[in-house]
């Protein structure tokens, strides 16, 4: 079966990334080899990063969990907190896990 996505925002080059905040998240986050960089994405002022973690599945998951997943986190200028974090598969709700 075919996985679909959301489509969240515009797709823009990484030397476009102008907050520091974002571009230290894809630094640490692509040190790990179960994480694969996807694109980087604008939505007004929000800035997203898209990336494929690969899963652990348990033996009986509870919900279709693919052995790799795609994960969006939104930065926002409004947010002095927390990122805001999504899956992207359209299969499941649209739901933020942070």
């Amino acid at each position: 079966m075919e996985v679909s996505f959301f489509a969240w925002g515009e797709s823009i080059d990484v030397n476009q990334i102008d907050d520091s905040s974002v571009y230290m998240c894809l630094k640490a986050a692509t040190k790990h080899n179960f994480v694969k960089f996807i694109e980087v994405r604008r939505n007004g002022d929000d800035v997203g990063l898209i990336f494929d973690l690969q899963a652990q599945i348990p033996s009986r998951p509870v919900a279709d969990i693919r052995p790799s997943e795609r994960i969006l986190i939104i930065f926002s200028p409004k947010s002095i907190s927390y990122q805001k974090l999504e899956r992207c598969v359209k299969i499941f709700p649209r739901i933020c896990l942070i």
